[in-house]
């Protein structure tokens, strides 16, 4: 599952960064994905590991990746699509099942590695746009933000601030 996994990720890489769908129809590296999302959703309901719940959420960002990939939208716009996905990663941390503790570990550690990599690929992708780049900041700014009220944490409300001052 993860090789495969890899495998979907890397097509994409190469198709976000070069701006090329993959060939032929686009919609089944999607569909690939989409599986390979399901596949991870089951093996961490049988088994509730920090792996399995790791390999969750790498499936579900390729499906996003995939998706996106396939609407073909532009290279400039890989930050725009991983600050939506953080900010989809919160909601589900704030409003989804408690049940797991695992999962509510794994989800604190994507949300902490998601907007510093958004943040490291703002300039370096090619065709950036400053449009963009301000949107992807204010989004980010508000994730931030709304993560610093809803844990109560200091860094996350200044860093909310300083990401919504900088894309204002």
């Amino acid at each position: 599952l993860a090789l495969l996994l890899a495998y979907v990720l890397s097509l994409e890489s190469i198709g976000w960064w070069y701006a090329l769908a993959p060939p032929g129809q686009p919609w089944p590296l999607a569909g690939v994905a989409l599986l390979l999302t399901i596949t991870a959703a089951h093996a961490f309901r049988l088994r509730p590991a920090a792996l399995p719940a790791h390999i969750l959420l790498a499936a579900g960002t390729a499906t996003v990746g995939a998706a996106l990939l396939a609407l073909h939208w532009p290279p400039g716009s890989f930050p725009l699509a991983i600050a939506l996905w953080n900010g989809g990663l919160l909601l589900i941390w704030r409003y989804g099942s408690h049940r797991f503790e695992i999962w509510r570990e794994t989800l604190d550690l994507w949300l902490n590695l998601l907007p510093v990599a958004t943040l490291a690929l703002l300039f370096a992708t090619p065709g950036f746009d400053w449009g963009g780049g301000a949107l992807t900041l204010i989004l980010l700014g508000a994730a931030a933000l709304a993560r610093g009220i809803w844990q109560t944490e200091q860094l996350w409300l200044k860093a909310g601030v300083i990401l919504l001052l900088a894309g204002s």
